[in-house]
């Protein structure tokens, strides 16, 4: 889509980086451009990963299922992720007939479901780290820079999880 803005003739490229509509309201602009901006990443992410042929939300399952460890169960993984079950669901589905990760009965709770990589899945997992295109884009903040916005980003974050507990929307 970004390709087709850039090429049309009735829209100039300050447009598209600005957004389609000028705003006076600076927190709209903050706004329009994380959305924008999370796009944008998202796509590169993707372009990145789809040699391994993974998704961007297969790499975030696959980090999951590796900082979670041999507790991970789908409702674990769905709370780590900040998605709904049924989302985490349809996702891990995939992910197994993909050969990705594999689903075993909980010798402890049988009503419960582990979920672990496959050699696949840890091969998949290796590629996803390096995040080149990531480490790219973000290159182009210095190290103070990056500090700061990462701890802007970290603020905002806790700030909409607390908000979002409130209202009862996180699982937790």
């Amino acid at each position: 889509m970004l390709q087709t803005l850039k090429n049309s003739p009735n829209i100039k490229h300050r447009q598209i980086v600005k957004g389609y509509f000028d705003s006076r309201d600076n927190y709209h602009k903050i706004w329009w451009l994380l959305v924008r901006t999370r796009r944008l990443l998202i796509s590169a992410r993707a372009d990145e990963l789809e040699e391994f042929d993974i998704t961007p939300p297969e790499a975030g399952v696959l980090r999951a299922i590796k900082s979670i460890g041999y507790k991970s169960t789908p409702m674990i993984i769905s709370r780590y992720l900040l998605k709904q079950p049924h989302t985490t669901a349809g996702l891990l589905e995939r992910m197994e007939k993909k050969g990705l990760i594999q689903k075993s009965k909980d010798l402890d709770s049988k009503n419960q479901i582990r979920i672990e990589l496959t050699e696949k899945g840890e091969a998949g997992f290796e590629h996803t780290k390096k995040e080149q295109a990531i480490k790219e884009i973000l290159s182009t903040l210095d190290d103070e820079e990056l500090e700061v916005f990462k701890t802007c980003l970290e603020k905002i974050f806790s700030k909409s999880f607390e908000q979002m507990k409130l209202k009862d929307k996180i699982l937790t």
